[in-house]
């Protein structure tokens, strides 16, 4: 997987695009099953940074990889918004609360990739 440096990101941002994060998924015991997590930046006119933190039930398979259509944990909010001043803000935020990583991002839609590796070695 090719992740973005932090130029790319800062360009890719700059021109109006997202770029997006993998996180691992957790089982939920409740529900038993797994959810999965991803993140996403964008900067906003305003110039400040918006972090979404989406969660889905994983509904997928080898054939069925669009997570971005699967049922969100929170059917009355679809992702998590927090807004920072700088990318650094975001990246210090990432970093010591959801244990992510800034070096990891990718850009808009990339992270099926990642989700299709986690189903191949989930079934093995």
């Amino acid at each position: 997987m090719r992740y973005l440096t932090n130029s790319e990101i800062k360009t890719n941002l700059n021109l109006g695009k997202t770029v997006e994060q993998w996180l691992q998924p957790e089982f939920n015991k409740v529900d038993e099953v797994d959810i999965l997590t991803w993140l996403e930046i964008e900067k906003e006119k305003s110039s400040d940074f918006v972090l979404r933190i989406c969660k889905v039930y994983d509904e997928g398979d080898g054939d069925s990889l669009d997570f971005y259509g699967f049922t969100s944990v929170d059917p009355d909010e679809l992702y998590e918004e927090k807004f920072f001043m700088s990318l650094n803000d975001v990246y210090d935020y990432i970093s010591k609360e959801l244990n992510a990583f800034p070096d990891r991002f990718l850009n808009q839609g990339m992270c099926q990739d990642e989700y299709s590796n986690y189903l191949k070695n989930k079934n093995r």
